[in-house]
């Protein structure tokens, strides 16, 4: 009799996590059987409306909170930081020997310093911080000079806000989207389990020609799973009843927060016992911009 084998994907990476229900739901959603039949379709309904909750919270914990505010004051200490070097570049033209002079010190710090606002932000940040100090030090009068505190201020304001969100509340966000995502992947994993558990006893009391291709199918993708992304053995296609082993873990399950590294292609020996998958380094990703997202 055919049976839909176990697969143990709480030790699935996230994103592996996310394709697996994705492709689960895909081909239970087309199947004219699995979709219509009664005793299904209201556990298939309560299985995508968890998978919904966890794909919210997996887009959600690609990006932080604090994202787009970050990026509107890059821009604005960018936008201060070019400002300043062009209103320093126009004073240098003015026939004013204080103002040439202001204009040449301030000029030469820009020089020294060699900003580029495109380059890794939390570097930017660094070399703001020193660049700001040196305009507010040893380099204030001229600064006066040439009328250039409020924009100094503007500069100093955004990269101070910046460094603070950087630090501290996009870390705070992070982890509190990585719990939600926690949760939300145990509610999708549980409403999975009810739902394959119903197929499997419907394919048992009624008999396996009505769910022969969906059980086929999911046999497939979970044994590719397995070899592919949990490390593990693949399991028989066609048991006459539900596997036990390899269902319940002897290892702690990998942490599902773990950034998903595109699964681990050793396809060799081993068991069905489930082993963490290799995550391939640490927690942190950047973006596009170069800041650590959340």
């Amino acid at each position: 009799m055919k049976q839909t084998n176990n697969v143990y994907a709480e030790n699935m990476t996230i994103g592996a996590h996310y394709s697996y229900n994705q492709s689960v739901l895909k081909r239970a959603k087309n199947d004219p059987v699995i979709s219509s039949k009664p005793q299904l379709a209201p556990l298939l309904t309560q299985y995508e409306a968890a998978f919904l909750v966890e794909e919210e919270k997996f887009k959600i914990s690609q990006k932080s909170e604090f994202t787009d505010t970050l990026n509107m004051l890059d821009e604005n200490r960018d936008n201060a930081y070019r400002g300043f070097k062009q209103i320093v570049g126009g004073y240098a033209k003015v026939p004013d020997a204080e103002i040439q002079k202001a204009a040449k010190a301030a000029g030469q710090l820009i020089t020294d310093y060699r900003i580029n606002v495109d380059v890794q932000r939390d570097q930017e940040s660094g070399l703001l911080s020193n660049f700001i100090a040196d305009l507010e030090g040893k380099c204030a009068a001229h600064v006066q000079t040439l009328h250039l505190e409020e924009v100094v201020q503007v500069m100093k304001a955004a990269n101070d806000q910046y460094i603070a969100i950087r630090e501290n509340r996009t870390e705070e966000r992070m982890l509190k989207e990585k719990k939600a995502l926690e949760t939300a992947r145990a509610a999708t994993d549980a409403a999975y389990r009810t739902f394959i558990a119903m197929v499997n006893a419907l394919a048992m009391v009624e008999g396996e020609a009505d769910y022969a291709n969906f059980i086929d199918y999911m046999n497939t993708l979970i044994n590719e799973y397995k070899t592919e992304v949990l490390n593990q053995k693949p399991s028989s296609t066609t048991p006459s009843q539900p596997e036990t082993e390899g269902d319940t873990p002897t290892d702690t399950p990998a942490d599902p927060e773990t950034p998903d590294t595109g699964g681990n292609d050793n396809t060799g020996g081993g068991n069905d016992t489930p082993t963490p998958p290799d995550t391939g380094g640490g927690d942190d990703y950047y973006d596009e911009n170069g800041e650590l997202a959340g």
